[in-house]
């Protein structure tokens, strides 16, 4: 999979620069005082927690909630790391022939799919492999696209602080889905806020639009 997506990479097309400063070009206070910032940096966080928390903890979610044996939970790890790359590649190619926003859109919306089987059908080897491959693909998927929605959205001269600062929720996020699990006890507790914020976050995907203002001379 890596050779064959090594082999569809292109260089980018050379871009004019001109002497105008680009309508959507934000400073990372600019970017912080609007909406769409924040609806980003929750959806950001809410992937990532859902991806982190279930991938951190695949095999005893195989052993004790799906009540599987130890050789299928622990073949979650592969399961896992094949739906991650395809998330990558897939979704990457997508992001050049459709809006970014709506491919995160699709990336929500399978792992609301992983999340709606783990808690909502009878756990088998297939429900339980195809569960976490959802999420999987979509936290892999997610995080290949962010960089570049995140210059969408607020521009490329301020890229590295407006997508430093939503990437925090990487780790606040990793950090929230072990707390909320300490907290409610229960692996379907934890899965039914995961899936309520899920939920949210698609609905924001959907309203969410770039930030626009006038061209203003360089």
């Amino acid at each position: 999979m890596v050779v064959f997506g090594g082999l569809l990479m292109t260089d980018a097309p050379k871009q004019a620069v001109g002497s105008q400063r680009q309508a959507n070009d934000f400073t990372l206070a600019e970017a912080m005082a609007r909406p769409q910032f924040w609806m980003l940096a929750l959806i950001f966080f809410t992937v990532c927690m859902s991806g982190l928390y279930v991938i951190g903890v695949a095999k005893d979610i195989g052993e004790q909630y799906a009540a599987l044996s130890f050789s299928i939970a622990a073949n979650a790890v592969a399961v896992i790391a094949m739906a991650n790359l395809g998330g990558r590649l897939v979704l990457g190619v997508l992001s050049d022939r459709m809006p970014r926003v709506r491919v995160v859109s699709l990336a929500l919306l399978a792992s609301i799919v992983g999340m709606a089987i783990l808690l909502f059908t009878q756990m088998t080897m297939l429900n339980f492999y195809l569960a976490l491959g959802c999420i999987a693909f979509s936290f892999g998927g997610t995080i290949t696209v962010y960089p570049s929605l995140v210059s969408d959205f607020f521009g490329l001269n301020n890229l590295t602080k407006n997508y430093g600062v939503i990437y925090l929720g990487f780790g606040i996020g990793s950090l929230c889905g072990s707390m909320v699990a300490a907290l409610l006890g229960s692996f379907s507790a934890t899965f039914g806020v995961i899936f309520g914020l899920l939920a949210l976050s698609l609905l924001l995907s959907l309203l969410v639009k770039a930030p626009t203002r006038g061209v203003q001379l360089a």
